[in-house]
């Protein structure tokens, strides 16, 4: 999977598709995500390196407890930032939801916008941006889609221009939206980190590990 963490220059009038950062995965490791291929050395939020691994094509996220958030990302040097993540092939949960998503705007372990779908036990599947601030965590807006798990691939997007933070979601083999399926205001960070997000709720049994 090919991951473009952020294009440079959102404030300009028009939006060039260079990108400060992207990963295609095409190696291996055991211990954390190492270096994306643009260059950057990953960092982790929660849990041990081990439970960041490459397999050649993907990068997984093993999240060994429930109720703990698990992060891996780059520091791309902007903090006005358009993301594209794909989740591969979410499936159904059993005991509680999963979360899933990109982690962005990241400063430090406590404090970091989220945009990602909750995977519910009965199949819904809702885009939702949160933020942790000072490690408090506030749902800034919600949105249920009509996206379905053990469907395919789905693929996020999230724009954050100054106080404007937009995001959708999308199956992969489709077609992405024009709109925006949240279309909200906050400024409390301004982060310049940006990567991969997984966390399972309390109470959930499977699965154990995420794929991007």
């Amino acid at each position: 999977r090919s991951v473009y963490y952020i294009t440079e220059g959102l404030g300009a009038p028009c939006i060039p598709t260079d990108s400060l950062g992207f990963d295609d995965f095409t190696r291996v490791s055991a211990s954390t995500w190492t270096t994306a291929t643009s260059g950057q050395a990953y960092s982790i939020i929660g849990g041990v390196a081990a439970n960041y691994t490459v397999n050649g094509l993907q990068g997984v996220i093993a999240v060994t407890a429930t109720s703990s958030d698990r992060i891996s990302y780059i520091d791309v040097g902007e903090s006005e930032q358009d993301v594209t993540l794909t989740l591969v092939n979410p499936v159904l949960p059993t005991g509680s939801n999963t979360e899933q998503g990109i982690a962005f705007r990241v400063v430090d372990a406590t404090n970091y916008y989220l945009a990602m779908l909750t995977i519910s036990v009965g199949g819904t599947v809702t885009l939702r941006i949160s933020k942790f601030v000072a490690g408090v965590l506030t749902i800034v807006g919600s949105f249920v889609t009509a996206l379905m798990a053990s469907a395919g691939d789905l693929t996020i997007r999230v724009r954050a221009v100054a106080d404007s933070l937009r995001a959708r979601a999308w199956f992969t083999v489709g077609t992405e939206p024009t709109t925006w399926d949240l279309d909200l205001t906050d400024s409390d960070l301004a982060g310049t980190g940006v990567g991969g997000y997984a966390r399972r709720t309390g109470g959930n049994l499977t699965p154990t590990s995420f794929t991007f």
